[in-house]
């Protein structure tokens, strides 16, 4: 690829024009496939870095939303790239790819959202069933399927969808600016009056995306994204990417701390006996959360307690080498007067106590085990054989070192690649006699946002009001992400290369469905046949721009 600046960049590709139907479709599978294990490792890199609290802020406020969008945005960028006749050329992949990704990711995701996180709507006012059991009736009229089984859109998600509609105000603006020229069929006068409108959205979408980024950055530094932090937690320890004492690694210290100060103040003894702090703590709070659903595995005949051969069941299932005799000892130190069943509160207590104890090996009152047992128990990490040795604090610091590793080899493999894959798509496009926004459009984004595709899915079937809060949130924070950044990319190419925007059906498409998706999810559920709605949409955004274009709007 030449530059406009004249240097030459050269990658190892084959070119499209020199292999037949065969090795173009071989080209454009092996392309994808390696655009979509990129954006893979870039997700898992940043999910990873949400295990890691004193980042916190900075993760989810700054580091994810910006990385997210590093597929689609080098997708982009390569489309406006060499001479600019070219650029001009290929920068309908770019317009595919933006167009596709944001309609998708709206779309397909928030359907399957929809399919697998609905749950039974329960009496006359329709309240979602999240916490009966079971939560889902299976043997029921398809009436029934499609009009009372359904989601609950909660505020939160109401809030993304209005900073999504509101981001879009840049793609207005270049509209307005193309409404008001003259009929012009020279590309570069074009270009030259759009450029001042240009300009003004390129500046909206700075204003956008740093105000995006800054309230991200609050939301996360205020700890309202705890949601998604524990989203994450739940799926990497399930996964066995880190230990539950390296993921409350942070917790443990800032708890550690407050004792240690009670120490100095002489409270230490007042405060550790009484029932009520243990209760209280953030750990207790995390764990609270994480050992629901392994609990509630275990918990067969459904009355909220454990016996000891269910507890042995469950440490067993998460790979800890118990005894019958160990499960004895525990009952009988923590709960002597309850030796038999143990409910989930106390349940929670037994395994803060068994972390605690094995993070600082501390002296609790009256409650402690002995040094056979916590030895054998340090199996209980799920977690991989390299990381199994190591202490929290280590964990911490593998924990950024691959995520690193993660984000720095998917940045490369997308960078590296997404020109190639431009390429193809072009010839693909040229020898289907085809603009290449529509092979774009339908190709580019199921492998530069399969991550999101893949999330979306994880969470939903956790069917949970907080599940689908994190999956319909993050759907909307992606397209919030392309309206302003990504949509930045094409606005300083009209600005610094003179290249036309001659996109306006393909912009109808998208403001459209973005308020569509608004209007579905305006009202506090979401049923099943909803989502069937919410499939045609992509479908019917692909018709839509190409009607728009057959009466000539361009």
């Amino acid at each position: 690829t030449i530059l406009s600046s004249g240097v030459e960049m050269a990658f190892i590709s084959i070119d499209p024009e020199d292999v037949g139907t065969t090795g173009l479709l071989w080209l454009v599978l092996t392309y994808g496939y390696i655009l979509y294990k990129g954006a893979s490792l870039i997700a898992a890199g940043s999910e990873l870095l949400l295990l890691v609290p004193s980042l916190a802020g900075v993760v989810g406020g700054i580091v994810i939303p910006i990385v997210a969008t590093v597929p689609d945005a080098a997708i982009m960028i390569c489309s406006g790239l060499g001479p600019k006749e070219e650029a001009q050329e290929k920068l309908s992949v770019g317009v595919g790819t933006l167009a596709g990704s944001t309609i998708m990711v709206l779309t397909v995701p928030w359907g399957i959202s929809i399919l697998c996180g609905r749950v039974d709507l329960t009496g006359a006012d329709e309240i979602p069933n999240y916490y009966g059991r079971p939560k889902l009736s299976y043997n029921t009229s398809l009436w029934k399927a499609l009009f009372k089984t359904g989601i609950q859109v909660t505020q939160p998600v109401n809030n993304s969808i209005k900073v999504m509609i509101l981001t879009t105000i840049p793609y207005l603006i270049i509209e307005i600016g193309l409404l008001i020229l003259p009929n012009q069929d020279d590309l570069e006068e074009v270009a030259a009056g759009e450029k001042n409108w240009a300009i003004v959205g390129l500046i909206c979408c700075m204003i956008g995306f740093f105000m995006y980024i800054k309230q991200q950055f609050g939301i996360s530094k205020r700890g309202e994204d705890e949601v998604t932090r524990l989203a994450v937690m739940k799926k990497l320890l399930g996964h066995g990417t880190i230990s539950l004492r390296g993921a409350l690694y942070d917790a443990l210290k800032l708890e550690e701390r407050v004792e240690e100060e009670s120490k100095i103040k002489g409270t230490y003894s007042e405060m550790i006996e009484d029932k009520n702090y243990y209760s209280s703590t953030i750990v207790i709070h995390y764990l609270d959360e994480v050992l629901k659903e392994p609990f509630a595995k275990y918990d067969r005949n459904g009355d909220g307690k454990l016996d000891k051969g269910e507890v042995l069941a469950l440490f067993v299932d998460l790979k800890e080498d118990m005894t019958v005799d160990m499960i004895d000892q525990m009952f009988s130190i923590y709960y002597p007067e309850k030796n038999e069943l143990i409910d989930y509160r106390q349940f929670c207590e037994v395994v803060y106590f068994y972390i605690k104890k094995n993070f600082r090996k501390l002296d609790l009152p009256s409650k402690s085990f002995d040094d056979d047992g916590v030895e054998n128990q340090e199996e209980h990490e799920e977690i991989p054989r390299d990381l199994a040795h190591l202490r929290p604090e280590q964990q911490q610091f593998q924990i950024k070192l691959r995520s690193a590793g993660l984000l720095f080899v998917g940045a490369i493999l997308v960078a590296t690649f997404s020109d190639p894959t431009v390429d193809v798509v072009q010839e693909i496009a040229g020898r289907m006699g085809l603009s290449p926004f529509y092979v774009s459009f339908i190709l580019l984004p199921f492998a530069t946002n399969a991550s999101e595709l893949i999330a979306s899915t994880f969470y939903s079937r956790k069917k949970t009001s907080k599940s689908m809060t994190v999956s319909l949130s993050s759907l909307c924070g992606a397209c919030s992400m392309n309206n302003t950044l990504c949509l930045m990319i094409f606005m300083g190419l009209i600005v610094f290369r003179g290249i036309a925007w001659e996109y306006t059906a393909e912009t109808v498409a998208i403001i459209v469905v973005q308020i569509a998706i608004g209007f579905l999810a305006s009202r506090p559920k979401q049923r099943m046949i909803e989502a069937f709605v919410v499939f045609s949409l992509h479908p019917l955004s692909i018709l839509l721009v190409a009607l728009l274009e057959h009466l000539g709007l361009k």
